[in-house]
């Protein structure tokens, strides 16, 4: 074939695989080589947004100050102090001698909660509220409350990490630290609801008493189980006592924010309970 046939040829062939969605590259041979059509792209799903964290209360400013002001009881000079290994072993006995010396009321009690929802065990408190105190009459006092929790579990998991003491079951030292026992995250959160439901039924002094021996049952039960030391629950629930504080004094001092317009819902929703037998 005459040369300037063949190169005809050649650029009519390469014009057809052009139109095809092919490109051609000379290769080793001298032959023309297809080349992949161009893929569509595929286009991946639109990834699901991300949940939303609850907040609650109090300001990430606030909820260090509060742990601040915790960890400033348990310094030496400018440091914090360390947990003996001593006091340790001397509390690991406590702990195991409260959870064979209970009745068998309380330790059923304690294995009970220690099986139950965190949550759920708000309503621990009718035994110092009276039956009225329950989630089908109190739906504004539960929210008020579950957004301080959210602060509690705040403040506790920052001061949690300056202390890393393993548990009572992790005092093997090769055994691994999984959430800290100092201070009981359950006695927090105990301490906590006492102080706001004394202040949402007003109670009276003896009122109180009731409110705070209960609180106090719900912390001993972490010692039945085994899961915290004395002092953990000890401190955790000073620790629930100042976020409830702090909340309150919030709501004090901004009636129209949403700690103030939710702690007047809740005491609202009170003496209408206590109102309506």
């Amino acid at each position: 074939m005459p040369h300037h046939i063949r190169t005809t040829s050649l650029a009519a062939l390469a014009l057809l695989l052009s139109l095809a969605g092919c490109t051609t590259q000379p290769a080793s041979s001298g032959m023309l080589s297809p080349q992949p059509a161009t893929q569509t792209p595929v286009v991946q799903p639109a990834a699901a947004p991300a949940a939303k964290a609850v907040k609650g209360y109090l300001s990430a400013q606030a909820v260090q100050s509060c742990a601040d002001a915790f960890l400033a009881h348990y310094k030496s000079g400018d440091e914090l102090v360390a947990i003996p290994a001593a006091a340790n072993d001397l509390e690991r006995m406590v702990t195991k001698h409260v959870g064979v010396g209970s009745s068998p009321a309380i330790t059923a009690s304690s294995q009970a909660d220690g099986k139950s929802e965190e949550s759920e065990s708000l309503w621990e408190f009718h035994r110092a509220l009276g039956p009225k105190f329950s989630a089908r009459n109190c739906g504004e006092i539960k929210a008020f409350i579950d957004l301080a929790f959210v602060d509690a579990k705040r403040v506790n998991s920052l001061v949690k990490k300056q202390f890393n003491r393993p548990r009572p079951s992790e005092a093997d030292p090769k055994h691994p630290k999984q959430n800290p026992s100092f201070p009981s995250g359950h006695a927090t959160t105990a301490g906590l609801r006492y102080k706001l439901l004394a202040a949402v039924s007003e109670a009276s002094p003896d009122a109180e008493i009731e409110l705070f021996k209960q609180g106090w049952f719900m912390c001993y039960e972490r010692l039945v189980v085994g899961v915290h030391y004395p002092s953990d629950i000890a401190a955790g629930f000073l620790l629930g006592e100042m976020v409830a504080d702090h909340v309150l004094k919030q709501a004090a001092a901004d009636p129209s924010g949403e700690a103030g317009k939710a702690l007047r819902a809740a005491k609202e929703q009170w003496r209408a309970v206590k109102v309506g037998g």
